[in-house]
């Protein structure tokens, strides 16, 4: 008998430990690269090939950058990143200058050709300049306030929390521009901009050092956030236009890569814009590692691993946007061969993870151990001495199929995960004696559900969208436990879509593509449900 059981949870590692940003300074110059110990790297004759991502450059504006992304591919099929490690040699230096990690900066307008050599391989790029005489607009919300985020100013432990810093407050990591641009153009009657001398404002001397600041020196003069808020200041301080295209999504290049122990790689983010032109934003994106003793990350999206084994994920953060990077450090021993028989599409993927950490499952278990097993985690009972008996006697090559098979059909079952979901559908009296009826109801209706294996997206509905009185329809008793619209979204967001949205009640969810648009209106939802007292028959009534 085939089973589809959607109870049976089956969850997968997900690393939650997070840092918190490096110290602010020039976000530009390279410096975190140069303070990473040196790597083995690989000898000229190692080399298969090397390829460069992107494969055309097109710089548009003195503002603009582009970060390359350049990969060996080794004769044993793995690939190293060497995007800081090559010579890079620019056609016409009066065009474009390349940087030792790989930005590449406009100087003038014109076509060349930029050179990477590493020993006696070599790889070539176009590129093209174009706008470096002219001074194009600006945009507040994706040039300008992308910034702030960068160098944490929006942040909860400074401008960013509720009641500001020192008189100055912006809002949360940059998700109200409109609320940012009335605090920096028009509050305190404008002292902290001053267009006839942008260097004398505020915002710059207290950001650079110039001028006592409680946050510290959070960039460098002439570096490129410098450079582009006093090009703005200096033009006006303009908002921008309601036609200017927005950002839609961004990516990462590469998004996953197999990296060796103590070993780099830069990575690449991008912007892409309603009107389909696509921008590098590696130097403007907000970066942080779930797991700092696998791999770290710094400002200029250069990924280091560190001395374990194991996965970490790269967040990347612009605007509202989020993408992720994956670095995977197996083990780096060689892997020893093994049967394991793929019977599920889980069994697929986990060996696939296998295979990237270099990891050997376990070895099959006995028959004692599988049957105590088995029957623990799907009932919460101990099998008899006679089952256990039975079952180790039995020479059926798929007796094991069978008894999951068996106790997926048990009444035992049913109970067990029936009170598993009743915890977390609230079901429970509360000491009322009126709620008695409903209660049991809802729970038997749970049980029931389970038993018959009821699709998962129907079990959802019937709950979401009850109708009725708990006597006919049980799952209306979760409406009696929640009243107000937001418990309601923060219970079937979690409960349901296994998602936290209670931050993007306030404001836009730090971590997640979720605003305030999503969250209330999801509760307008449930904004509509209305409720009365329905007099149960056989009940005295008050």
């Amino acid at each position: 008998m085939s089973h589809l059981r959607w109870p049976v949870l089956l969850t997968l590692a997900v690393f939650t430990t997070a840092g918190g940003p490096l110290p602010a300074g020039d976000l530009y110059s390279g410096k975190e690269a140069a303070k990473l110990d040196s790597v083995v790297l690989p000898a000229p004759s190692e080399i298969q090939a090397l390829t460069i991502h992107p494969p055309r450059i097109v710089l548009k504006g003195a503002d603009d950058a582009q970060q390359i992304v350049l990969t060996a591919q080794l004769q044993d099929g793995q690939l190293q990143d060497l995007s800081g490690e090559v010579k890079y040699e620019p056609g016409d230096t009066k065009i474009v200058r390349v940087t030792s990690t790989g930005r590449v900066l406009p100087l003038a307008n014109g076509a060349t050709t930029i050179t990477a050599t590493y020993g006696d391989k070599t790889v070539q790029v176009p590129v093209t300049v174009e706008s470096c005489d002219v001074n194009l607009p600006i945009n507040f919300p994706n040039q300008i306030v992308p910034i702030f985020t960068k160098l944490s100013c929006n942040s909860g432990g400074c401008h960013g929390k509720a009641s500001g810093q020192n008189g100055f407050k912006l809002s949360l990591l940059g998700f109200e521009p409109e609320v940012d641009y009335n605090a920096l153009v028009k509050e305190a009657r404008g002292r902290r901009l001053f267009p006839a001398a942008p260097d004398s404002s505020l915002l710059l001397l207290k950001a650079s050092g110039g001028m006592a600041h409680g946050g510290g020196k959070r960039m460098e003069v002439g570096s490129d956030e410098y450079r582009l808020l006093r090009r703005w200041i200096a033009a006006g301080m303009p908002y921008g236009e309601k036609s200017d295209p927005v950002v839609t999504r961004i990516s990462v290049f590469p998004e996953h890569r197999i990296l060796k122990r103590n070993n780099r790689q830069q990575f690449a983010v991008y912007a892409h814009y309603s009107d389909g032109h696509v921008e590098d934003i590696t130097r403007r994106a907000q970066y942080e590692s779930n797991d700092q003793e696998v791999a770290l990350v710094d400002s200029a999206g250069l990924v280091r691993t560190l001395g374990l084994s194991g996965e970490a994920a790269v967040m990347i953060r612009y605007q509202e946007h989020v993408a992720v990077f994956r670095a995977t450090v197996p083990l780096g021993t060689k892997t020893p061969p093994y049967s394991f028989p793929v019977q599920t599409l889980v069994d697929k993927y986990t060996q696939n993870k296998w295979h990237d950490l270099g990891l050997v499952p376990s070895e099959l278990c006995s028959d004692e151990q599988f049957i105590r097993r088995v029957s623990i985690d799907l009932t919460a009972t101990l099998p008899t001495p006679a089952q256990v008996q039975a079952f180790v006697a039995d020479k059926d090559p798929h007796k094991r199929d069978k008894l999951v098979d068996r106790l997926l059909d048990s009444e035992e079952y049913s109970y067990y995960f029936a009170n598993k979901w009743a915890d977390i559908l609230r079901v429970k009296r509360r000491g009322q004696p009126d709620r008695a009826r409903g209660t049991f109801a809802f729970h038997n209706w749970i049980r029931t559900a389970i038993a018959r294996d009821k699709p998962y997206d129907e079990f959802a509905r019937a709950i979401l969208g009850a109708c009725g009185d708990e006597v006919s329809n049980p799952p209306t008793v979760w409406y009696k436990e929640l009243q107000n619209p937001e418990q309601f979204v923060d219970d079937t967001a979690q409960v349901f879509l296994g998602l936290r949205l209670a931050c993007a009640q306030c404001h836009h969810h730090p971590y997640e593509k979720w605003g305030q648009d999503d969250y209330w209106g999801l509760a307008a939802f449930f904004g509509r449900v209305a409720r009365r007292n329905v007099p149960t028959p056989g009940e005295n009534q008050p």
